[in-house]
């Protein structure tokens, strides 16, 4: 509950931040973007997650997500799955402190199977961390981008451990 509080004053307090501005003159109100990750090895793992924004406010900026995971251990611990595949959603905000600096809050719903005939896990996180944009050139908004959040709802059922590290691109239009 306390989480949930947390995450709700934040976006509060960036909603009011971004009120305070006095023009909302921007050419660019949308952007798609996302990461995709490959490792190979004992472990293979498979990871995309494409997103859409739009920017609210000159700074603020609110969009959904989608994410997809696929895990394969070849050699599994014995009560460990050899398998999984997990996927589902999430709702973030961003506000941008400075052109290239932001705060990210999001809250992220992930499923998955345990085995074949293992229950269906249900992951709620709750991540909230900064990111920094660096953008293609002077004049464009179109950026590679690097994240760090904190899952403030980490559970044994979480697919991944603090701190969640993300880099990918965006374009905006």
């Amino acid at each position: 509950m306390r989480r949930i509080l947390v995450f709700s004053v934040l976006i509060c307090l960036m909603i009011n931040l971004s009120a305070q501005s006095d023009k909302f003159e921007f050419d660019t109100r949308n952007y798609i973007g996302g990461s995709l990750s490959l490792q190979l090895g004992t472990v293979i793992l498979f990871n995309i997650t494409p997103h859409y924004g739009f920017y609210l406010t000159p700074r603020l900026s609110a969009g959904a997500g989608l994410s997809y995971l696929y895990y394969n251990n070849a050699s599994p611990a014995p009560t460990q799955p050899n398998t999984l595949n997990i996927y589902g959603g999430s709702l973030f905000m961003r506000f941008d402190i400075f052109d290239q600096l932001y705060v990210h809050a999001e809250n992220e719903l992930l499923t998955y199977k345990l085995g074949k005939n293992g229950p269906q896990i249900l992951s709620n996180n709750v991540l909230i961390g900064a990111g920094y944009k660096q953008f293609f050139s002077m004049m464009t908004n179109d950026n590679v981008y690097l994240m760090v959040l904190f899952n403030l709802n980490e559970t044994q059922y979480t697919p991944y451990i603090n701190p969640v590290i993300r880099m990918g691109v965006e374009f905006h239009f």
